[in-house]
């Protein structure tokens, strides 16, 4: 298990050499980072392996596999970023239907949106506005924001905590990389370069491919997720799959841990199968239990 770079404790880089310039330059600069970081594991992976990753993470992890897929020996995608099929017919880019988060349906301002569409283009963090916060009042707002978030059954002070803490540091050390995976993306998560190809995830992979989106998912989508699934050749054995999970929005393993688990366990080990239950964007469930 591993944190993308510059988050938790990780090293951080402000030398990204040309990968601002393009989207193209950027997307290649992310996947020499992944080929890198597995190298460093060495002898700690197998020759191939499983991979689960989450929210732009999964983005990631996509594009080292379409790269790399003979490290693959399966892959369990938990809300990933940029799934949305972009290349179907009729789709439009319209980041306005993109809602403010999992707790609501009310979406943001045009002008909102319309600042956010202009921070990706001049390559401007889109947390830009939190970076000049102190640490003790950005923990504080973080750890605010966790217990509003978090299942009572989970909750307890020291989790809430430990949780400020990170994603407060995470803002305190924020990197030029955050911006690299951000040039590869069109406002809010939608991709200049799409995955839909034959060359990309649409590829003939020789592993199965799993994809969980939580009901209240603000921008996860099994509108793409469901055609790199149907395309694989997994799918007619009922492994490849697609699970909705109930009363659980975009952070799928704080909201529902016990039922994400048993889907990636069921998934590894071939147990669960044929389950393909879609979760298109636009649709919201107000099923949060606490």
């Amino acid at each position: 298990m591993f944190d993308n770079l510059a988050w938790g404790l990780n090293s951080k880089t402000d030398e990204v050499g040309d990968a601002l310039e393009s989207p193209e330059k950027a997307e290649a600069w992310l996947v020499e980072w992944w080929e890198k970081l597995i190298a460093a594991l060495g002898d700690d992976l197998p020759p191939r392996f499983y991979l689960s990753a989450h929210s732009l993470g999964g983005y990631q992890a996509m594009l080292y596999a379409c790269y790399h897929p003979e490290r693959i020996e399966g892959m369990f995608l938990q809300s990933p970023a940029c799934v949305e099929d972009q290349t179907r017919d009729g789709w439009v880019y319209d980041p306005y239907t993109v809602r403010r988060g999992d707790e609501t349906a009310e979406l943001p301002s045009r002008s909102e949106v319309d600042k956010n569409i202009q921070m990706y283009a001049d390559n401007v963090h889109i947390q830009d506005d939190l970076h000049g916060f102190p640490y003790w009042m950005a923990k504080g707002a973080c750890k605010s924001s966790w217990v509003k978030m978090m299942p009572r059954r989970f909750f307890s002070q020291q989790l809430a905590e430990a949780c400020g803490a990170y994603y407060a540091l995470a803002l305190q050390r924020w990197g030029t990389q955050d911006i690299v995976a951000q040039k590869t993306l069109i406002y809010f998560c939608f991709l200049h370069r799409p995955l839909f190809t034959k060359e990309r995830m649409l590829q003939d992979f020789d592993f199965p491919i799993a994809f969980v989106n939580g009901t209240r998912d603000f921008f996860g989508s099994a509108e793409g997720s469901d055609a790199i699934v149907q395309n694989n050749r997994y799918y007619k054995t009922g492994q490849s799959q697609v699970f909705k999970l109930k009363n659980s929005g975009h952070n799928v393993f704080l909201d529902n841990p016990e039922q994400l688990t048993d889907y990636m366990i069921g998934f590894f080990e071939g147990t669960i199968k044929h389950t393909f239950d879609l979760k298109p964007r636009k649709e919201w469930v107000a099923d949060v239990e606490w």
